[in-house]
């Protein structure tokens, strides 16, 4: 059969790009190669945000938190409906395709040339544009006993019978972070293991130190500057449990080892090696600025394209595959929002100060917590820091990182600013309304027009942080 666009994967990248080549007017196929799949690998991070919002739901920033037995057995009921939720998702984001005209078939699919696709080895058809969106899973270093049953990665984790009440996680960038505070907050023991000194390097020295006190707080344990020496599995009274070395000496037994060591792309067995089809030194596709393969006829959006392995980027790459393939639409990329789900939440955009700092590049910042807001009262889950930095030369704004709070939702207020260079005397001019935690966007502009004014925000590539 000939398609106008064939979709190669039905997360939401493949969603994304399927409904909006409906949308432009195009025959279009979507095919979902993991179809018979349920759990974690069909939710995603689903399964950990609902697992967050038990734990901020059941009351832990307060005195009277529920004990960690009854927090467990909330958790446990969330993971309980984890499959249920996934079939609704999955179902209702097939009726929206059929709502759009979307043909759908299940079946892995493989490239059997520029414009051809075979289904399940039998079917094949035609298209003009085929859209690559096969997702990601878990790395597995081969040093680790996976096979023990005590030994988990980002997936298998969240398809446990029950929570531990002990867990090493390896990896501190965001995903290691996210599911550090979130067990922690739910009553599990939680040991943070980072190679490098610093937890992950998006954000700067002292918008992460609010992150450090949150895991403090729930009782997490960081090792950074630490690695995995050995990892012995062992099974006492009919009950599993691993012992780990690590490199300092220390020694230790837990229930589980989770590692977050990154994520590779599901595009084996697509038969990209025999049409050429470019990848990076890591495996991901590699794509132009539109999306565009090395293939001509052959774009790819979402997580097998790379980091950073969010929704809202791979919705934004969907769509602009979709519209250069169709219309020859090209679009400069922005600058990317990074949202991490921690408690508390941490989210950046554009240049950090450190950054600028290491790139000798003179800057001035204005900063604002929840002490600045016109709110009455203090927030259950406040704004803990909102830092702006702003260019030296010509003082439009270039990035933007927040702590705590509504941090995940004000972040895309940022990214529009950020697109529009706002300066601080634009955005002190802001009519914000109150209450609201968005009103830090106003205080921490007024901060960076007041320090700018006495002359003491400038900073250099010696100076410390300013906030």
């Amino acid at each position: 059969m000939k398609f106008d666009v064939i979709v190669i994967g039905a997360g939401v990248a493949g969603q994304t790009a399927a409904l909006e080549a409906a949308r432009l007017g195009a025959r279009v196929l979507s095919v979902d190669p993991f179809s018979a799949e349920e759990g974690a690998s069909r939710t995603g991070a689903a399964p950990l945000a609902w697992l967050r919002d038990t734990a901020l739901r059941s009351g832990w920033l307060r005195p009277s938190a529920p004990s960690s037995e009854r927090l467990r057995g909330m958790a446990q009921r969330v993971l309980a409906t984890r499959l249920t939720r996934a079939r609704a998702d999955t179902d209702a984001a097939r009726k929206r395709l059929i709502r759009a005209g979307v043909q759908l078939q299940d079946g892995f699919a493989v490239l059997t040339g520029a414009h051809q696709v075979r289904i399940a080895e039998a079917t094949a058809h035609e298209a003009e544009t085929i859209v690559l969106a096969p997702g990601s899973r878990p790395r597995r270093p081969e040093r680790f006993p996976w096979a023990s049953g005590v030994v988990c990665d980002s997936q298998s984790v969240l398809a446990l019978d029950r929570l531990p009440r002990s867990i090493f996680i390896l990896g501190a960038e965001e995903e290691g972070c996210e599911f550090a505070s979130v067990l922690a907050a739910l009553g599990v023991q939680v040991t943070l293991i980072e190679r490098r000194r610093k937890l992950f390097r998006v954000a700067d020295r002292d918008v992460l130190e609010h992150l450090h006190r949150g895991l403090q707080q729930l009782g997490v344990t960081v090792a950074t500057e630490e690695s995995i020496e050995s990892v012995e599995p062992r099974e006492e009274g009919g009950q599993r449990h691993v012992w780990i070395r690590l490199a300092s000496g220390r020694a230790e037994a837990c229930e589980r080892l989770l590692i977050v060591a990154g994520r590779i792309p599901r595009s084996d067995g697509l038969g990209l090696e025999a049409l050429g089809v470019a990848r990076d030194v890591r495996g991901f596709l590699s794509v132009d600025e539109n999306g565009r393969t090395s293939l001509p006829s052959v774009y790819a959006c979402g997580d097998a394209t790379g980091p950073p392995f969010r929704i809202g980027t791979a919705v934004w790459q969907a769509r602009t595959s979709v519209a250069n393939a169709l219309h020859g639409i090209s679009t400069s990329p922005p600058e990317l929002p990074l949202a991490v789900h921690t408690i508390p939440q941490i989210a950046t955009v554009g240049l950090g100060e450190d950054l600028c700092r290491l790139l000798g590049r003179e800057t001035f910042i204005g900063c604002a917590d929840e002490r600045d807001l016109l709110v009455p009262g203090r927030p259950a889950d406040p704004v803990r820091a909102l830092k702006l930095i702003f260019d030296g030369a010509n003082s439009q704004l270039l990035g933007v990182q927040i702590a705590g709070g509504a941090a995940t939702e004000l972040i895309h207020v940022a990214s529009l600013l950020l697109a529009r260079s706002v300066t601080p005397e634009e955005l002190a001019g802001l009519i914000l309304h109150h209450p609201a935690q968005c009103d830090a966007f106003r205080a921490a502009a007024t901060d960076a027009l007041l320090r700018s004014a006495r002359g003491a925000n400038r900073a250099t590539a010696a100076a410390p942080p300013a906030c």
